[in-house]
């Protein structure tokens, strides 16, 4: 058994945990409004489905006029968001393809819901096209946003 005096011993230094970098502040907004929207629109969206929420005769047939197949799509919409939502806060990279998906979906969805149902263009508003147009700036902005960050590999 060797004595050694404590004042001589060399400290070793135990290993330190991997610094991780924080997210961009960005990052935060958009995870932040996404989510907001997402978990606001979801009681919306089962209130319609469920008939408890009072709307205008003129919107009541617009939304009986669709079917199971268009709220599929709405939901589909709103899950892919969703995930994409969740791989940009966790800084992974394919989170550029899940918001190339969701840009493609505006793509189609927006013209489909403009062209071929008959009910909507009469329903909606200025305001309306107004949001609708917002809303796929928006999504072009966050795809291209996510693309930046995993050009300069801050994605992972």
């Amino acid at each position: 058994m060797i004595n050694e005096d404590p004042s001589k011993m060399v400290a070793t230094e135990l290993p330190q945990p991997a610094v991780v970098s924080n997210r961009p502040v960005w990052v935060w907004i958009i995870t932040v409004a996404y989510g907001y929207s997402i978990l606001s629109g979801l009681p919306f969206l089962l209130a319609l489905l469920s008939g408890t929420m009072p709307i205008p005769p003129e919107a009541e047939v617009y939304y009986s006029s669709i079917g199971m197949f268009d709220y599929g799509l709405i939901l589909v919409d709103q899950i892919m968001v969703a995930v994409a939502v969740v791989a940009l806060f966790r800084l992974k990279k394919y989170s550029v393809g899940l918001w190339g998906v969701v840009l493609l979906s505006d793509l189609i969805t927006v013209p489909y819901n403009l062209f071929f149902l008959p009910q909507f263009p009469g329903l909606i508003g200025v305001v309306t096209y107004c949001m609708m147009g917002v809303g796929v700036v928006l999504h072009i902005l966050v795809f291209l946003y996510a693309s930046t960050l995993a050009k300069n590999e801050v994605l992972r």
